[in-house]
This record gives structure tokens, C-alpha cells and sequence, in this order.
């Protein structure tokens, strides 16, 4: 069979109707009509102190996946954690809402572990500098936040560096234990103080008869 289709070639033009040389997969992907392709939602450049970066406009009916990108984010204040809230109705929900775990190494041979059934929010890293060039970058995905009948599920993957200068590498996750509809994202730091700058991409994950 040419181009290794199976049947009637498809016409393709959109949806899926065969089955796709490795080339056809990527074209489709890069032009947002393959499932699993990220379309992207907002960006916010910071470059000034701020207590929050807020994604209220998430698009939550249409994406049952969200990813939130941190890159090159720097707090005001050393020694602190970027964290998540969700909302619910226009409201971030402050209380001890959030199951959250996670694990951290760096490259000075620490190892750390922080978990907790009951907080108020989700800590997405760990004891981050802000001295020149210790900056932190994450990913975090986002599980049914517009579904009304299960709980937000959140995993998360950052490389920093610490408060010491040393290379952190983080990785865990957690849930928002309410069964109601997410509408917004915040990212701010735990304990007080400012985000100083960095660049937060937010992206909704389409699937094959997402259009």
C-alpha cells in the first residue's frame, strides 16, 4: 500500500480517518489538528514584583488537561516555594483544600520530602534562590479541571536552583479534593513576597474531536 495507509487513502484534512507515515503525524501536530497537540491559552511576562500570576480564562469546558509552563521564574524574596491555587465560581480557594506530595534532590546530596492531606495550597518547588541566575522552570499538568464530578488531579516536574546555589530537581504532585468545576489558575509564593519575573505559557491538550 502506498505510504503505508491501510485501505482507501484518507483525505485528510482535520480528523484522523487512517493510519499516518511518521512525517504526516508531525505535520498535523504543528498545526494543531492531531490529538495531543497543545494549543495555547494566555502568556504573562513578569518583570516586575507581583503577588500573583492569575489564569482566569482557561477554557476549562473545552480541555479536560491543562499545562502550565514556569520558565525562568525569580521571587523577591530568597528561600521561597511557587505554589497553585485553583478556583472555583471566580474564587481561589484558600483553604486546606489540596493533597499534595513530592520528592527534591540537588547536586549537593540532599534529598527532601514534603506531603500533606490537608494545605492550602500545592507547592510546586522547593526552597528557591534568587540571587543571580538561581531561577526556577516548571511544568504542571492540570487533570479534569472542568469536570464537576471528580477531583483536579495536578503532577509537576521543576529544575531550580536553591537558596545554596545547588542544582534541584523536583517532581511530585496532588489533587484539589473538591468535586466542582476549576475556572482559574494562581501562581504565587508560599510564605509571602512577590514574583519578580519570569514567563508563565499556559496551554489547553487537545483531543482527536477537540477542533
Amino acid at each position: 500500500m502506498p505510504n503505508g495507509y491501510i485501505g482507501n487513502p484518507p483525505k485528510q484534512v482535520v480528523r484522523n480517518d487512517g493510519v499516518h507515515t511518521l512525517s504526516e503525524v508531525v505535520d498535523l501536530q504543528s498545526k494543531g489538528h492531531w490529538g495531543g497537540s497543545m494549543e495555547h491559552i494566555e502568556t504573562q511576562t513578569i518583570s516586575g514584583n507581583v503577588a500573583q500570576v492569575d489564569f482566569d480564562e482557561i477554557k476549562e469546558a473545552k480541555y479536560d488537561v491543562h499545562r502550565l509552563d514556569i520558565i525562568n521564574a525569580v521571587s523577591d524574596s530568597d528561600d521561597k516555594d511557587f505554589s497553585l491555587r485553583v478556583s472555583v465560581g471566580g474564587t481561589f480557594d484558600e483553604d486546606a483544600d489540596y493533597h499534595r506530595a513530592l520528592q527534591s534532590g540537588d547536586s549537593a546530596g540532599g534529598v527532601e520530602e514534603s506531603y500533606a492531606s490537608t494545605s492550602s495550597q500545592m507547592d510546586i518547588t522547593l526552597h528557591t534562590g534568587n540571587a543571580t541566575n538561581e531561577k526556577a522552570n516548571s511544568w504542571i499538568y492540570i487533570f479534569n479541571a472542568g469536570s464537576s464530578a471528580t477531583e483536579t488531579l495536578i503532577t509537576h516536574q521543576s529544575s531550580t536552583i536553591n537558596v545554596n546555589g545547588a542544582f534541584k530537581y523536583i517532581f511530585g504532585g496532588g489533587c484539589y479534593d473538591q468535586t466542582a468545576v476549576v475556572d482559574g489558575f494562581r501562581i504565587f509564593m508560599d510564605g509571602g513576597g512577590n514574583i519578580a519575573s519570569g514567563v508563565f505559557k499556559l496551554y489547553g491538550i487537545k483531543q482527536l474531536w477537540v477542533i
